[in-house]
């Protein structure tokens, strides 16, 4: 190598030298320690960010459970509170000795306790729902969960046992909500009921179908969107 090109790379190795002293560091060294730490500080920062992330969604989970058993207990708080009425009742005419009073009020409570229907408990009244639910009508429970915008109502819709149950009734009780008929029935006219406010799953069934309501306020279909979920009538039996 010609002493020329022995300068060129001196002074070029000096050029670099005096470029990581201007950013604060003695020595190459001491600038591939500091970027190793660098480096080192943002993959625990990455870690710490992704352990937060998950501890944040078990304790939306935890919340959607917690809030289901919260409401099971008033519930049974609500009973508790009708007992005790009843027996602060029964030991009133008892202090007063009041015969007549006294049996009227055991004939209540004795009515009362063989009258009531055994109450079951959210968990069970879900696992009845989903038995009698059809591949159908699995299918388009699917259907409209996934047409949920909001990722955690999509959520609770699915592991809230209270929202769930809900959302679950709603859909199997719905008269939209048919299975495919295999013969023509003929049913008499009956006067519908009023209706009131919309579920949730009525509302993701017209976003579905695309029925939106015209000015007079009836359901009208907007064409070419979705698909009926009403049998349709064979125009020769008209």
């Amino acid at each position: 190598m010609s002493d020329g090109t022995d300068g060129e790379a001196a002074s070029m190795l000096q050029s670099i030298l005096t470029a990581i002293k201007n950013e604060g560091f003695t020595d190459i060294g001491a600038m591939v320690a500091k970027f190793n730490a660098t480096a080192a500080e943002l993959d625990r920062a990455e870690k710490a960010r992704d352990k937060f992330a998950g501890a944040n969604d078990e304790a939306s989970k935890i919340i959607g459970r917690k809030g289901a058993e919260h409401g099971e207990l008033l519930k049974q708080l609500e009973e508790a509170k009708g007992e005790r009425d009843a027996l602060q009742v029964k030991l009133d005419a008892n202090a007063t000795g009041d015969p007549t009073t006294a049996q009227t009020t055991q004939t209540s409570t004795t009515a009362t306790t063989t009258t009531a229907a055994p109450t079951k408990t959210e968990q069970e009244q879900l696992e009845e729902v989903e038995a009698k639910m059809t591949d159908e009508q699995w299918t388009l429970a699917g259907t409209l969960l996934s047409m949920v915008e909001d990722k955690d109502e999509a959520v609770a819709l699915n592991e809230d046992p209270a929202k769930r149950l809900k959302f679950l009734s709603d859909l199997a009780s719905n008269k939209e909500v048919k299975e495919k008929p295999t013969t023509f029935t003929r049913k008499p006219a009956s006067d519908e009921p009023a209706p009131k406010g919309e579920t949730q799953v009525e509302q993701l069934l017209k976003q579905l179908s695309g029925v939106t309501h015209g000015p007079s306020g009836r359901a009208v279909a907007r064409g070419g969107q979705g698909r009926s979920t009403q049998p349709q009538t064979d125009p020769r039996l008209s």
